[in-house]
């Protein structure tokens, strides 16, 4: 946080007032609203939602990453993203740049090396889920309205608009790097308006204050708040059509996260914009002809202390009071706020200590007629002349209902009267009553008076349409105001919540084991929610099953094809609906790579776990060589988690062909564990392993030959190191379909000293890919 304040956490809602009280904060725009970093992303996550089977993250990509030319390559089936998130670690104030990243959540990586011009083989193979997946950051900005201020619509992420992609699948920034490029190709070249991601949509309907022809917005990132609670956010920058368009602070202005503590949203709208629009056009609905200067009327960057009221009266306003005898009493007025004669009518509001105070006093004593008092006799009417005056002090109060009005403070009461005009009509039967007639008048007058100006509030039905025109989010989303002050400039304090009428699903993202259950609901509470449960497009198996009441319960992970799959929940009431996400997996703990060949002394190799409640998980290394785990290094520019680890074999013993090293992470809290295995490289390899083409085998299996310089190597000893199904003495490889791992590491080895010690491996991704497409990409 960058405050002269000096706030250690987010600031309560008095500090935050007082900062607002030292100097005007909306640098000359009229008005900025400002949104928590968590906030913004759940919007993220329900327009994923809405949009699942279009939004360009949930796609699902097949491509390969050159990391290292003519040497290494990352073949990606199935990637598939989860929704992006917003971060701020990396943005600026003066560039409206923001950071996002995304995590994989499914699909499968092989690693090919190519070393030396010898043969391809896969040396790593790895299998994301929504337990763990590499990250997927980059550098965009938020994408503005380049148009005229009457057709604005939105503000967008642009997936595909951005710099500074990372992949974070490897343990170099040149690789993680070569991975984001790629990956940056693949959303570029999907048509224009499919990787857009909508964070800001402003009404199209005229009738709404925030409406296309009034605002134009302007989205950047507010400054100074990393690491903090909800930290980050966005502010969106508003200008009325017409205004000037304000300045940005520099980095070293005076910032201060401006949502206190226990909200989620604020606004704040200067005094220029409060008095030179917002005030007069709410009396505009409520007046005939009206007019008003101000103090700085050509300056929104400085603020206005003063409206003053230069032509135009009040619609009609209509008292009945009950007064005896009579059984009908009417009166009725349209109290000029300025007429031209001096001291006959002067309306006035100054901006004061969290507050306005309405000086007002007119009458109809200039007129050439005056308005008419009616009683049920129907010769009973008399020119009747008023007096006003009007001495109100107003603050601001939020409703029950989250909008916003003025709040009369007291202390200042209006004071009417009503009198006969000397030499004008007067009906025989008020002589006698008048001074009770003139009396309950005034009574009735000021009461009118006062709903006209303050009860209904000069700013009610704006924020009313403001509140429930879903700005600055997709879908149902609204700003609700709980608290409303005056310290110079208006400032709105609130929490986003659901449109009247509609209902968000929660949890709205979810990870729960095969046959487990979640109890779903909504917000805010509808009776007579339907609900539903479909596998998202790309997953086959069992979806799971949910009650009426919201209750899910998971497939058992037997019907499970994969490591895992994904559900959208659906609540529906008439043409309302509203989904979650939930991952199913089998297991508590992933750990990636499922298996990896490296070299003793520098093969030091990147693992990666996760867990179904993203904790914190213990690492083990079971290695004969003394190999050991270590932190990898947060430098802020290669990709790391905090569960991942660096593996580092130990030396060679140069007695073997190879060893096994096993790594284990256990989830401490569930007892849980998963194991990942790293076939430690002791020997020169030579010759090579290949699948024999053509032939007569059966589908499940595959015959390899052990080939020399010269052709094939006859009486080679064939073994599966580590994973799934067996292999005979002639190198005929069968799956094992009932196995829990996804891969075969075959090794091959004639050992003949002192005339020939040759060795290679082979590992096979069974049943990720099939192999054929193993056989492709080893060609």
């Amino acid at each position: 946080m960058q405050s002269n304040l000096e706030l250690l956490g987010l600031p309560d809602e008095q500090a935050v007032l007082d900062w607002l009280a030292e100097a005007p904060r909306t640098h000359g725009w009229d008005m900025w609203i400002a949104i928590d970093r968590s906030t913004v992303n759940r919007s993220l996550l329900l327009d994923y939602l809405e949009r699942l089977d279009t939004h360009p993250l949930a796609n699902s990509i097949t491509t390969v990453a050159a990391t290292q030319e003519n040497l290494r390559w990352e073949h990606l089936y199935g990637l598939r993203f989860g929704p992006p998130e917003l971060s701020f670690s990396e943005s600026v104030v003066t560039s409206g740049r923001v950071g996002w990243s995304c995590r994989a959540n499914a699909g499968v990586q092989l690693t090919v090396d190519q070393p030396g011009g010898a043969s391809k083989r896969i040396v790593k193979i790895e299998s994301y889920s929504p337990l763990q997946g590499p990250r997927l950051v980059a550098r965009t900005t938020l994408k503005e309205i380049s148009v005229a201020p009457q057709t604005a619509a939105e503000v967008l992420l642009d997936v595909a608009a951005g710099d500074g992609y990372l992949f974070g699948f490897a343990e170099t920034e040149e690789a993680q790097r070569a991975g984001g490029d790629c990956l940056e190709k693949e959303f570029g070249s999907l048509a224009p308006g499919s990787h857009h991601a909508v964070i800001s949509s402003v009404s199209n309907s005229g009738v709404d204050f925030l409406s296309p022809a009034e605002i134009r917005p302007r989205a950047f990132i507010a400054p100074g708040t990393e690491g903090q609670q909800g930290g980050g956010g966005v502010l969106l920058y508003v200008a009325f059509n017409g205004s000037k368009v304000g300045a940005f602070p520099g980095d070293g202005s005076d910032w201060l996260y401006p949502i206190p503590s226990g909200y989620s949203t604020a606004m704040v709208m200067s005094s220029y914009a409060l008095m030179t629009n917002l005030v007069p056009n709410s009396l505009a609905d409520g007046a005939v002809g009206a007019e008003f200067e101000y103090d700085n009327p050509d300056n929104n960057f400085m603020p206005v202390s003063t409206l003053t009221a230069v032509g135009g009266r009040l619609k009609s306003i209509e008292v009945s009071p009950a007064v005896e005898p009579f059984t009908e009493v009417s009166y009725s007025i349209d109290p000029d706020l300025a007429d031209g004669a001096v001291g006959s009518a002067n309306f006035h509001i100054d901006r004061v200590k969290d507050g306005l105070l309405f000086s007002w006093k007119t009458s109809s004593f200039s007129r050439a007629e005056a308005p008419k008092l009616r009683t049920a006799s129907a010769d009973a009417v008399s020119d009747a002349d008023y007096a006003l005056r009007v001495r109100a002090n107003y603050g601001f109060a939020a409703t029950d209902e989250g909008s916003i009005k003025l709040a009369d403070r007291g202390g200042a009461p209006t004071w009417a009267t009503s009198i006969y005009r000397q030499g004008g009509l007067l009906a025989a039967e008020h002589y006698q009553h008048f001074p009770a007639l003139s009396a309950a008048l005034g009574k009735g007058l000021v009461s009118a008076i006062d709903q006209a100006l303050g009860g209904q509030g000069i700013v009610t039905p704006q924020f009313d349409l403001l509140r429930n025109a879903g700005l600055y989010f997709p879908g149902s989303l609204r700003l609700h105001g709980e608290a409303a002050h005056l310290p110079g400039e208006l400032v709105v304090f609130g929490k986003v919540g659901s449109k009247v009428g509609s209902f968000q699903v929660h949890p709205s993202e979810y990870r729960v084991l095969g046959g487990g259950t979640v109890q779903f609901g909504v917000t805010p509470a509808h009776d007579g929610v339907e609900w539903s449960v479909a596998l998202v497009d790309g997953f086959v198996g069992g979806s799971g099953t949910i009650s009426a009441t919201g209750e899910y319960t998971a497939p058992d992970s037997g019907s499970i094809e994969g490591s895992f799959t994904l559900v959208t929940i659906t609540g529906s009431k008439g043409e309302r609906k509203s989904s979650a996400l939930v991952a199913v997996v089998k297991q508590d703990v992933v750990v990636n790579p499922l298996v990896f060949s490296t070299w003793p002394n520098g093969g030091e190799t990147r693992v990666a776990g996760g867990c179904i409640d993203a904790g914190t998980l213990e690492w083990e290394v079971r290695s004969v060589t003394g190999a050991t785990l270590e932190k990898p290094s947060m430098d802020g520019v290669t990709l790391f988690d905090a569960n991942d680890r660096l593996y580092i074999p130990g030396p060679s013993t140069g007695d073997r062909f190879y060893s096994v090293d096993e790594i284990v992470a256990r989830n401490p809290r569930t007892g849980e564990s998963q194991a990942t295995s790293a076939l430690v490289i002791e020997k020169v390899l030579s010759a090579e392993i290949v699948a024999r083409e053509g032939g007569t085998v059966p589908a499940n299996q595959v015959q390899f030959d052990f080939r020399g310089s010269l052709g094939p190597i006859d009486g080679a000893e064939w073994a599966v190191a580590i994973g799934a199904g067996s292999i005979d003495n002639n190198g005929l490889y069968t799956m094992d379909p009932s196995s829990p791992h996804g891969f075969a590491v075959i090794t091959a080895s004639l050992s003949q000293p002192p005339v020939a010690e040759l060795f290679n491996y082979l590992i096979v991704p069974i049943p990720l890919i099939d192999l054929k497409e193993m056989k492709r990409i080893l060609v």
